[in-house]
């Protein structure tokens, strides 16, 4: 074995022994043809032959990129047929699933690969009835440092900026997370890894890509192993937020009685404020109740000022404080023309509405007028607003009764702004309320609230259907 070969084994293997990742009888490698999956796969296989590991390899073509998606697949089929390893895959049309789910195509495709995943777990499983399966993926440290500059620039908590947890729901392993994405590209190169390339990986038109190209590069400049920096953090801030995990579960449990949990205001201010949003999160958790940080910050707020209230969760579902005493309530309203609300927060990129219509949003214009050029709608509305960020700022909902906006210097409801324009009824449900931090600011083909556009920091966004 030479030297070079020797230290990717040594050190894959090193880092997956200290999680404990190995101690298994079958791994399923996440295997796109990409750089990071070619070399793990190439670990892996070392490693399983020293092991009496079985291995497999699973490909998901989200059919995204035509003709090169399906060539990576015959890619990665011919690789592993030249290996002798067992290659399980599936097409997923991505866009249209996503379209159909009201979800990004992003989020869709992150849902369709770990279903097929688990879908082969099942039969590995079901064939070797001693199995013990583990699902590799082929998260490396650049990954990592990439994900905690995305929670930063979004204000997470400490549990966001925890990274790529090694080990995730006790199955999902990521072997290659202390390698460099730098790295991964040497080792290939020097042990002749063939791999292929998806060429979006170099657009920074989204949000990650941006990250990778513009803000690495420039902290790597103040420290070179940024990486390793980083890796070191995020393993230090997962002890800390087990610890108010742990705290946080305790005094959970202390407040059960039988079946159900009472939660009081009380209860909640008589904790230290890390505590208060973990046990507020775990009941919005068992009510099963849909949220964002941005509501347990306005639930904690309305907490701490007392008296009754009422806030609107995602899901339909509205947490209530009654007495001092809090609960999550079924929201049975409805909007002012007899339609069910509906919310979604938007982040940067493509948003999918639940009706069909799609809201893009980008930081810089060229990216808006890309879209715009690179794909036919039969409305395209675009529009500049102020704002230095995005995500968990701005939202789209439904008109509702009492909505208004400040334009042109005056005060205007919304109903009759939709009625003025003769926008038929059976469509105001449809349309698209826009607000930054609960003001609304701009509803498509309607109105533009005063001020926007004309700050230094714009934000770009394009309704379409």
């Amino acid at each position: 074995m030479n030297k070079t070969k020797k230290q990717l084994i040594d050190t894959v293997r090193a880092y997956a022994d200290s999680h404990k990742m190995l101690e298994c009888t079958d791994i399923i490698i996440g295997y796109s043809g990409g750089a990071d999956s070619s070399m793990l796969l190439y670990a892996l296989y070392e490693i399983a032959n020293e092991r009496s590991l079985r291995i497999h390899a699973v490909h998901i073509n989200h059919m995204l990129r035509g003709a090169d998606a399906d060539a990576d697949e015959e890619f990665c089929r011919f690789t592993c047929e030249r290996m002798q390893m067992p290659f399980f895959s599936k097409r997923f049309n991505v866009r249209e699933m996503a379209r159909d789910l009201g979800q990004s195509e992003e989020e869709c495709a992150r849902d369709v690969r770990y279903g097929f995943f688990s879908e082969i777990k099942g039969i590995i499983e079901g064939a070797h009835k001693d199995a013990l399966v583990r699902i590799a993926t082929a998260h490396n440290a650049t990954d990592n440092a990439e994900t905690i500059l995305f929670h930063l620039a979004r204000g997470s908590g400490i549990r966001g900026m925890c990274g790529i947890p090694p080990v995730r729901d006790g199955h999902i392993i990521r072997p290659i997370l202390s390698i460099s994405k730098e790295q991964v590209l040497s080792y290939c190169s020097q042990l002749g890894i063939e791999y292929v390339t998806d060429a979006t990986n170099s657009e920074t038109v989204y949000t990650r890509n941006r990250i990778r190209h513009n803000i690495l590069p420039e902290l790597r400049e103040i420290n070179p192993s940024l990486e390793a920096a980083v890796l070191r953090l995020t393993e230090s801030l997962r002890c800390d937020s087990r610890y108010l995990d742990d705290a946080a579960d305790a005094y959970y449990s202390s407040l059960r009685q039988g079946n159900s949990v009472i939660l009081t205001r009380e209860n909640l201010l008589s904790l230290d404020l890390a505590l208060r949003t973990r046990v507020m999160a775990r009941f919005l958790d068992e009510a099963g109740s849909g949220y964002e940080y941005t509501h347990i910050d306005s639930a904690l707020s309305l907490v701490g000022r007392g008296g009754d209230f009422s806030l609107s969760l995602i899901g339909r579902v509205r947490l209530t404080c009654r007495d001092d005493v809090l609960s999550v309530e079924a929201d049975t309203r409805e909007c002012d023309d007899g339609f069910q609300e509906w919310e979604i927060s938007l982040s940067e990129g493509e948003n999918i509405l639940p009706f069909g219509g799609r809201i893009f949003v980008c930081s810089d214009s060229r990216s808006i007028e890309k879209i715009k050029t690179q794909n036919i709608y039969n409305l395209f509305i675009q529009q500049t607003l102020c704002g230095d960020t995005i995500n968990n700022v701005f939202r789209a909902r439904c008109r509702r009764e009492g909505d208004i906006i400040f334009s042109g210097g005056h005060t205007h409801k919304l109903k009759k702004l939709f009625s003025d324009k003769k926008i038929p009824k059976s469509e105001r449900h449809t349309l698209p309320v826009v607000e930054r931090d609960g003001v609304v600011v701009w509803i498509p083909n309607v109105r533009l609230a005063d001020g926007e556009g004309r700050g230094e920091k714009k934000i770009f966004i394009a309704y379409c259907i």
